[in-house]
């Protein structure tokens, strides 16, 4: 999609910034509508977008980010030095974590990946870079097969659920 919205006048395709643009827009609007579904808040902070999720005792806020793919294929985010990302979230009552919701893009401006991850503290590099807890992987399972279902291999062998059981209850239930 963004490579035929590029490719419609020859000043879009000039440098990546537009189609950069144009992808972080497409993974910013549907990351809030899938937020909004899931009951997260989405909130406009600091040049991005956080995705809030709350409960008793903890605040997370997810960080729209966009991230690459290192030579060991582990997610790399680079991050300014004056990024609210690099600040350290003081101890509090309500147990305030910071986390990104991730993607890559391909060459060709398709979206790749796209994850979560806690944000466990920032290098010291001359470009620091955001250090990752676990990665989550979303939406990357594929489509499931047609007509697939569960079979359980253990079907045969779940407690209370044999056909001796189904006959005793049925005659509980009439005596009542």
């Amino acid at each position: 999609m963004v490579t035929k919205a590029t490719g419609l006048h020859p000043a879009f395709d000039e440098t990546d910034e537009i189609a950069s643009a144009m992808v972080r827009s497409l993974v910013v609007v549907g990351a809030r509508q899938g937020a909004r579904a899931a009951g997260l808040t989405p909130t406009r902070a600091h040049n991005g977008w956080d995705l809030v999720w709350s409960e008793p005792g903890t605040y997370r806020k997810y960080r729209i980010k966009k991230a690459r793919k290192g030579r060991a294929g582990v997610f790399e985010m680079l991050v300014g030095t004056n990024s609210a990302l690099t600040k350290t979230v003081p101890e509090s009552l309500i147990g305030e974590e910071q986390w990104v919701l991730g993607y890559t893009v391909s060459t060709d401006q398709a979206i790749q990946d796209v994850f979560a991850a806690k944000i466990l503290g920032v290098t010291e590099h001359k470009v620091p870079q955001l250090v990752l807890g676990s990665t989550v992987l979303l939406g990357s399972g594929g489509t499931p097969p047609r007509g697939g279902k569960f079979t359980s291999d253990d079907e045969d062998f779940l407690p209370g659920f044999g056909d001796q059981d189904l006959d005793h209850d049925r005659a509980a239930g009439s005596a009542a």
